[in-house]
């Protein structure tokens, strides 16, 4: 019987829930990256000092363990050959969350018991180290793979795109750019002054959306510009409320004119179709202006966006961004948000990591 697509494994092993389903799905996909071209992932076990010549042989996932407990399924399993030598890595994936159970403890008390010239090389492969004799392959340590290995594979380009989305790797760990050593003091400046604009349309903005929670103080905005900036790399406030939809306001870097620009948008995870459906039918029945910006596949489904260079001042700024959240009312799209429904603490930490 051949092997299930790759698609029908990941359907398969999605079926699990929260941080599991996600372990199972990016577990897959580097797997299916590395069936197509494997020298990626040579790379970064060569890099780490866990191959050395070997050539790729073969990659599983969820590979049954009957000797070691009914129900044990080992991640991630990797032969490689070296000569006349065959030789496996037996991975624990970790994405998100440490460790549980005692699975390590299980899989190398097994090893143990196998023949000296059998017994496969237990790693982990995670954003930290599990155990300090466990060797290490880390999430940041494919991603730097699939830069530094030239490849143009689809598979690995996404995987390495998806990483950096869910917060497992990113560029961070490059040399240092002239342009970023120059920008310190302007980051500290341009957070200061967009809290100047932002804090007085949050005091409005709250009167403007019922049940909105805005942060008011400008020492408040001026945290929160700096949490996501950090978090999602755009200095931005949100409206705090617990629906299925929100409304966040901030600055963001546009790649087109290569500067920042003002706006506000409401947003919803683009997954989540009916909810979307509903927001963008009350836009139209609500005649929203059309200079709002739709987009069908991001997480910014209706926007409002203008250059920063072109206001000729702090309150110029805030009295454009003041009118947006109006024009959201008169269209009653914000009266709609509530109607979606409150998330649940797991949709809640989901959108923690993608949003």
């Amino acid at each position: 019987m051949a092997d299930a697509s790759t698609l029908s494994r990941l359907f398969l092993y999605a079926k699990a829930t929260a941080a599991e389903a996600r372990e199972n799905f990016t577990t897959e996909a580097l797997a299916a990256a590395i069936r197509l071209e494997p020298e990626p992932f040579l790379l970064a076990l060569r890099r780490i000092g866990l191959i050395e010549g070997d050539a790729f042989e073969a990659v599983a996932t969820q590979v049954p363990l009957v000797a070691v407990g009914p129900a044990r399924k080992l991640d991630l399993a990797v032969s490689m050959v070296a000569g006349a030598c065959r030789r496996a890595i037996w991975f624990e994936v970790k994405v998100l969350h440490d460790v549980s159970g005692d699975q390590l403890v299980a899989y190398a008390s097994y090893i143990a018991t196998l023949p000296t010239d059998q017994r496969p090389t237990l790693a982990s492969l995670g954003p930290k180290r599990l155990a300090p004799d466990l060797p290490w392959l880390s999430w940041q340590e494919i991603r730097r793979a699939v830069i530094e290995s030239g490849t143009t594979s689809p598979a690995w380009m996404d995987l390495k795109r998806y990483l950096e989305e869910i917060h497992m790797a990113d560029a961070y760990s490059e040399p240092f750019q002239p342009s970023e050593l120059a920008g310190v003091q302007a980051t500290r400046a341009l957070l200061w002054k967009l809290a100047r604009v932002l804090t007085p349309f949050a005091q409005q903005a709250v009167g403007i959306w019922k049940g909105s929670n805005w942060p008011t103080t400008e020492k408040k905005v001026r945290d929160t510009l700096g949490k996501y900036l950090l978090s999602h790399g755009a200095p931005t406030i949100n409206g705090n409320t617990p629906y299925r939809a929100g409304v966040s306001a901030g600055a963001y870097h546009e790649p087109s004119t290569n500067d920042a620009w003002l706006g506000i948008w409401v947003w919803a995870k683009p997954s989540w179709f009916a909810d979307r459906d509903r927001i963008f039918g009350q836009a139209d029945v609500g005649g929203l202006d059309p200079a709002w910006e739709r987009q069908t596949s991001e997480w910014e489904l209706l926007g409002r966006y203008r250059r920063l260079a072109e206001f000729t001042s702090q309150d110029d700024a805030t009295a454009w961004l003041v009118e947006r959240p109006r024009e959201l009312e008169r269209a009653e799209v914000l009266a709609l948000l509530p109607k979606l429904g409150v998330l649940s603490a797991e949709e809640e930490a989901d959108i923690d990591v993608e949003g």
